[in-house]
């Protein structure tokens, strides 16, 4: 790739980028982020992974991203401010290297889809949501394109490697170790498989042996909590999703023409993201129950689809290279006469009219960008800004949004689903959290203070059990929408009664 185009993508990149977030509040549209700058702020000071001081844990699915964003949060902290610029920052330089290496990996089938994937993946909203998200999805879309092209190249060393660093960066990548073996087999290259399986094993030992001495198990107590296979959300989430891509029925058009014009052009260059992407986007539905939100068309919210967009990268690519097929081929048509123009042209008019959402689209998925993060900040944010002001020092909040609680409150924070808390994680694994006997087991910490929406799971209830009958203070939205419903407008803090 020539320095002026790279010159070109990152202005393209620094423009679109500015656009999209420059409306937007601070924060994140999940809590989750939060989480990951937690555990990267005591990175920052020399604690690895300790999610209260001087206790480690294993709750992020993605240690490889937290490590990253220790650096944004350790400047910030450093200079007495909040991580949000720099953690834009951060997604945006990840993000262009994966488009560059997006656009390197195109080249192969031309100029024409090069071009178009420099486009695409500096416009899409899917993409750009994720890139400002502060979640691991620009990093997750770098390595799966590198990745592909190591298995273009047959270079089963840096296969090896980056299988490694994308299971550090989602576990559902394990799937892509699979794949390699299965792959080299197939062409009998067994003395290969050997120094394939060792790289991979080094890049993961030292988390799972981390996970094993932290909570008995070799993954992150995340691993355990999220998994919920459900066969039934498989259709309603894959016609959302398709939906959500803004492309609408056109993505498969475009899916179908560009592993034609791929694999014309390189022999493996149009199957081998489409095998990659359909395995992840299949093992993550067996992973985890997708929820759609009930309406037309139906969509999924962010805190869901973030998981299917792992496979996003690389359909992105392959649709790229389907619209640059058309757009080239009804750029032919306008130097024939007109009924083979009419031709040449129709089916780029046809995708055009499939896909005539897409724009409003982009302006549709910023304004949930924005909303969604507002609603961070309206609740999570300011509910640990508030404990931080309002609750003694050595406090004990008890929460499930553990995130931006933590994070502002600067307190210690236990996780009632167990996912920062080894002790209770073991005792829910065990199935000692059933009933009366969950309530029980978070009495035992004798919690200060309840922050949780409290009509979910009868939170009040749990809070009486805990002694906890004051409601100090409520933060309120209108209406929910990082997880849509009722049940989510109220965040609230019950305190014990002087």
């Amino acid at each position: 790739m020539s320095k002026s185009v790279l010159v070109l993508l990152a202005a393209l990149h620094a423009v679109v980028g500015v656009a999209f977030v420059w409306t937007a509040p601070q924060g994140f549209p999940l809590d989750d982020a939060w989480v990951h700058l937690v555990y990267a702020r005591s990175v920052s000071v020399g604690e690895i992974f300790a999610y209260n001081a001087g206790v480690h844990e294993a709750g992020v699915t993605s240690p490889l991203w937290t490590l990253l964003c220790a650096v944004p949060v350790g400047l910030a902290d450093l200079l007495g401010t909040r991580p949000d610029l720099g953690m834009r920052l951060l997604g945006a330089l990840v993000g262009l290297a994966a488009a560059a290496a997006a656009i390197r990996l195109a080249l192969r089938a031309g100029r024409w889809p090069a071009w178009t994937v420099l486009v695409l993946f500096s416009l899409d909203p899917l993409t750009l949501f994720g890139r400002f998200s502060g979640m691991e999805q620009p990093l997750f879309a770098l390595l799966l394109v590198l990745y592909t092209e190591a298995w273009l190249e047959r270079n089963v060393r840096q296969q090896g490697w980056l299988a490694g660093l994308l299971v550090l960066t989602r576990p559902e990548a394990g799937l892509f170790a699979v794949i390699s073996v299965i792959t080299l087999l197939l062409r009998k290259r067994w003395s290969q498989v050997l120094p394939f399986a060792l790289r991979a094993f080094v890049s993961v030992a030292p988390w799972a042996a981390y996970c094993w001495f932290v909570n008995g198990t070799l993954v992150p107590n995340t691993a355990h909590k999220l998994a919920d296979p459900s066969i039934a959300s498989w259709g309603p989430a894959l016609l959302a999703l398709l939906h959500d891509t803004g492309f609408g029925w056109g993505l498969l058009v475009l899916l179908l023409i560009g592993v034609i014009t791929l694999e014309g052009a390189h022999r493996g260059l149009g199957r081998g993201p489409l095998l990659f992407a359909v395995t992840l986007l299949l093992g993550v539905l067996i992973t985890r129950s997708i929820v759609v939100v009930d309406g037309s068309p139906s969509t999924i919210p962010y805190y869901w689809e973030r998981y299917l967009l792992l496979a996003w990268p690389l359909f992105l690519f392959i649709a790229a290279a389907g619209l640059a097929s058309l757009v080239r081929t009804a750029y032919a048509g306008f130097f024939c006469r007109p009924r083979a123009a009419v031709i040449l042209v129709a089916p780029l008019v046809f995708v055009a009219f499939l896909a005539r959402g897409w724009p409003a689209h982009l302006v549709d998925t910023h304004a949930r960008f924005v909303a969604e993060s507002a609603q961070v900040e309206q609740q999570q944010v300011a509910a640990g800004l508030w404990a931080n002001a309002n609750l003694p020092a050595d406090a004990l909040i008890a929460t499930h949004d553990a995130g931006a609680v933590k994070f502002f409150a600067r307190r210690t924070v236990l996780d009632v689903y167990g996912n920062n808390a080894a002790p209770l994680a073991a005792a829910l694994r065990r199935g000692d959290g059933e009933g009366a006997g969950y309530a029980k087991l978070l009495a035992a910490y004798e919690p200060d203070a309840l922050m949780v929406y409290a009509s979910v799971d009868d939170w009040k209830t749990l809070a009486r059990n805990y002694g906890l009958l004051a409601t100090a203070k409520i933060f309120s939205v209108d209406e929910s929408v990082t997880v849509p419903g009722s049940a989510h407008l109220d965040f609230t803090v019950f305190v014990k009664r002087d």
